[in-house]
Formats: structure tokens, sequence, C-alpha cells
């Protein structure tokens, strides 16, 4: 099974070592990201020693691509069954 992280648990992985994604990662066990992941948690690097740690850290998960048009458009679909149906997605 992967778990797809979002940008919040990589920041967490990094800053406390006994944090899930470090002892998911420890145990083999398939943790994702995807590109704006990536981005979000790369933007965080003050340097450009602890950018290359951050980003040795988050490819140690697995990059799950995406279809940006395919998904955002399905996304969209989303939201409108939702909001015919009196339900607001944030």
């Amino acid at each position: 099974m992967t778990t797809l992280a979002d940008t919040s648990v990589w920041i967490d992985g990094v800053r406390s070592k006994d944090s899930w994604l470090v002892s998911t990662l420890r145990t083999a066990q398939t943790v994702a990201y995807t590109e704006p992941i990536l981005m979000e948690f790369l933007m965080g690097a003050r340097s450009d020693s602890e950018w290359t740690s951050l980003r040795r850290f988050i490819t140690g998960g697995e990059l799950i691509p995406f279809d940006s048009a395919c998904d955002f458009e399905a996304a969209a679909a989303i939201s409108g069954y939702g909001r015919h149906r009196g339900l607001t997605v944030t």
C-alpha cells in the first residue's frame, strides 16, 4: 500500500525524527508525494545545503506524477457534483 503524504507530513518528518513519516519510511513502506508537494517542501529551504538535505529526504519517498489537465478537471467535476447537492468543497 502507498500512502500519499501532504507537505505538512513531510515537514513534520524533518522536524521530528520519531514522526509517523520517519518510522513508516524506516519500515520500507511506501510514502509518496506529488510535484506540488515537492515544490512546497523545497521552498522551505533556507540555504543550498538545506535544499540538498530536504531533497534527499523527500526522494526517500515515491514521486507520483499527475496529469494536471485531467486531475484538475476531475476536481472541478467533483466540486460541482457536491455543490449541486448542497455541499461545499474546501
